[in-house]
C-alpha cells in the first residue's frame, strides 16, 4: 500500500480551477476500476469503495463505456435503483 499512497499523493488533477474558472477548484479525483472505485482527496486521503456502494457512479461509467465500446462484452449495463 505505501506505493499506492505515494502515487496518489503525486497525482495531479486533470483540470485545475485556474485553467477553467467556471469549474472551480478540484475537490476530489475518482478512478473507476472493474471491481471498485477509488476517491482521492487533495489532502492525501484515499477511499476505496465497492462498486455497489458507488452504484450510481459505476452505472453511469458502465453505460458510457457501453456506448463508446458497444462491441465490448466485458462491460454490461444494468439498471440500478435507489
Amino acid at each position: 500500500m505505501p506505493e499506492v499512497v505515494e502515487r496518489a499523493r503525486q497525482a495531479d488533477a486533470f483540470l485545475h480551477g485556474e485553467e477553467y474558472p467556471p469549474l472551480g477548484g478540484t475537490n476530489v479525483t475518482t478512478e473507476g476500476h472493474e471491481n471498485g472505485v477509488i476517491v482521492h482527496f487533495p489532502e492525501g486521503l484515499l477511499i476505496s469503495l465497492d462498486r455497489t456502494v458507488a452504484a450510481r457512479l459505476t452505472t453511469f461509467i458502465d453505460q458510457a463505456v457501453s456506448m463508446l465500446q458497444p462491441q465490448s462484452a466485458r462491460y454490461r449495463v444494468t439498471a440500478e435503483t435507489d
